[in-house]
């Protein structure tokens, strides 16, 4: 994925390490020789049901199978090593050069894991190994290994991409693309939102407004089904800061009130929607987070991406602007054997899927 120069770069990997309290990172760089093959990276954290499934506290579940998941998932908790970013969705735990074998990454891949496992067991008592996350392209060639391992395979919501036409090279030509109902759709969403000012903020005024930015980043977070970590304040100032031009925090005022923002990561081919803050009454009153959509698939276009990337959550909104679904896979595998053999129920029990129609709004391809 292209947000890995990002996120694997040593500048974030430093920056997460001070923005997420009680974070213990793992870093391994590989070397041959005097060069350099790749890196692979882990998060310790301690894994604790009741927090991170966010999807059985809205279940419409009731009497004893909503009492018996809220017992569970109060029972289920573990330290836990992981492969990858634990905040961010994607294949961010490791990177080889192209040149290495696959079956060599696999076997450096187990070592190093285990050589994870190993210290993490120097401070805590360990439970839980976690892989987060795979691409269907990466599952299909490491997957069998994982599984092999004993590890539980499992999807959670899917990631969702908007490809960006070749042919577009202003919003004008998106929206001869799409069917009459979404043009309809997309021009009444424009003018709810005319009274809010959208405004880049730079870093000073991310730092004047971080309190705000951060509620408005927990009130969405918060309602995602399924959720680890969170970040900081200071987050997304020093991110600014870090990446400079590359990162954008479009805010959008209703008068002098922060009521939502939208930030993405500039990457050569991928335009990487990043974290988004929002007041849910305002979102109402004016269709704010359609228009924050339509405001990243303009920037995608006149920036000439191939892919706008828009992460989880809110599903049928994105497919509706034309996002489509991207599986991405994760393995799970606890140390106590007969643990391990339950963590597919466990997992079945306490996880709710949200339901969700796909729209499709282009001319030129079937759906609604």
């Amino acid at each position: 994925m292209a947000g890995g120069e990002t996120y694997l770069s040593s500048g974030y990997l430093e920056l997460l390490q001070t923005s997420i309290p009680g974070l213990k990172p793992q870093y391994y760089l590989l070397n041959e020789g005097e060069e350099t093959i790749g890196i692979v990276y882990f998060q310790e954290y301690p894994f604790v049901a009741i927090q991170s499934f966010n999807s059985f506290k809205s279940d419409d579940a009731t009497g004893l199978t909503k009492l018996l998941r809220r017992i569970v998932s109060s029972l289920v908790s573990f330290n836990a090593v992981a492969n990858g970013n634990m905040i961010l969705t994607g294949p961010y735990g490791f990177a080889f050069v192209e040149t290495v074998p696959l079956a060599k990454q696999l076997k450096i891949l187990t070592h190093i894991f285990e050589l994870a496992i190993a210290e993490t067991r120097k401070r805590t008592k360990i439970s839980l190994h976690f892989l987060k996350e795979l691409t269907e392209d990466q599952d299909a060639l490491r997957g069998p290994w994982f599984e092999q391992s004993k590890f539980y395979r499992f999807t959670v919501q899917p990631t969702m991409h908007f490809q960006v036409r070749p042919e577009w090279s202003t919003m004008d030509d998106y929206l001869q693309a799409i069917k009459s109902k979404y043009r309809v759709r997309y021009r009444k969403a424009r003018k709810r939102v005319l009274p809010i000012v959208k405004k880049r903020l730079l870093p000073a005024e991310i730092l004047e407004h971080e309190d705000t930015i951060h509620r408005l980043y927990k009130q969405v977070i918060d309602q995602s089904s399924f959720n680890l970590m969170e970040v900081d304040r200071k987050y997304f100032g020093n991110l600014a800061e870090l990446l400079g031009d590359r990162f954008t925090l479009n805010a959008y005022f209703n008068g002098d009130k922060l009521i939502g923002y939208m930030s993405f990561i500039d990457t050569p081919d991928v335009l990487e929607a990043h974290f988004t803050g929002i007041d849910q009454e305002e979102n109402r009153n004016f269709d704010l987070y359609l228009n924050m959509l339509f405001d990243l698939v303009e920037e995608a276009i006149s920036r000439q991406k191939k892919i706008l990337n828009l992460s989880r959550t809110a599903l049928e909104i994105k497919s509706s602007i034309g996002a489509t679904p991207v599986s991405m896979y994760c393995y799970l595998r606890h140390q106590n054997p007969a643990l391990n053999s339950l963590l597919p129920m466990i997992f079945r029990f306490l996880y709710k899927e949200d339901e969700w129609v796909q729209r499709i709004p282009f001319k030129d391809e079937s759906g609604t």
